[in-house]
């Protein structure tokens, strides 16, 4: 039973990926884009809220992907570590798309930080362009983020609000 509905829920997925393939848009911001925002979380783990503040610098690598590198500054406490990440975002259609991203846990030295993971979607609910070069958008996003070491069902559930700025 268990093996069945593996095998559905990966078939599931690859339909899905293959309607969003034929759906795709372009990305956000034509090369370069520049995120900031805040945060909010209830970390599984410790069954508790959290803030953090986020920083980004996403590079357009095709018309509908981008990946980037994100620093999440956490509020100090286990409800909402610090994060490192690798984020690559896929975009569904001009206002929507979906993230994965993979780094550490920890920002700064030793104590050695651990392996996380995260995956998320994402909403630009207002987007501005000037002069035909410089896009302004605000961006809400939802994502689920897991330090390995606790366990996939000790992840981190997070809204944010973001501000970018792109070439």
């Amino acid at each position: 039973m268990i093996r069945t509905n593996r095998i559905v829920l990966a078939v599931a997925a690859l339909l899905a990926f293959s309607a969003a393939i034929a759906v795709a848009q372009d990305a956000d911001n034509g090369i370069l884009g520049i995120e900031n925002g805040i945060n909010f979380g209830f970390s599984l783990n410790t069954s508790d809220i959290g803030s953090a503040q986020e920083l980004g610098i996403h590079l357009t690598v095709a018309d509908n992907t981008q990946a980037g590198f994100v620093i999440i500054t956490g509020d100090g406490t286990a409800n909402y570590p610090s994060y490192s990440l690798l984020r690559l975002q896929y975009f569904l259609g001009p206002r929507i798309g979906l993230s994965v991203a993979v780094g550490k846990t920890g920002v700064g030295a030793p104590p050695l930080p651990n392996i996380a993971t995260g995956a998320g979607m994402f909403l630009n609910i207002f987007r501005r362009d000037f002069a035909d070069t410089i896009t302004a958008l605000l961006k809400l996003k939802m994502e689920y983020l897991v330090d390995l070491t606790l366990g996939i069902d000790q992840g981190l559930i997070s809204v944010g609000l973001s501000g970018k700025i792109g070439l």
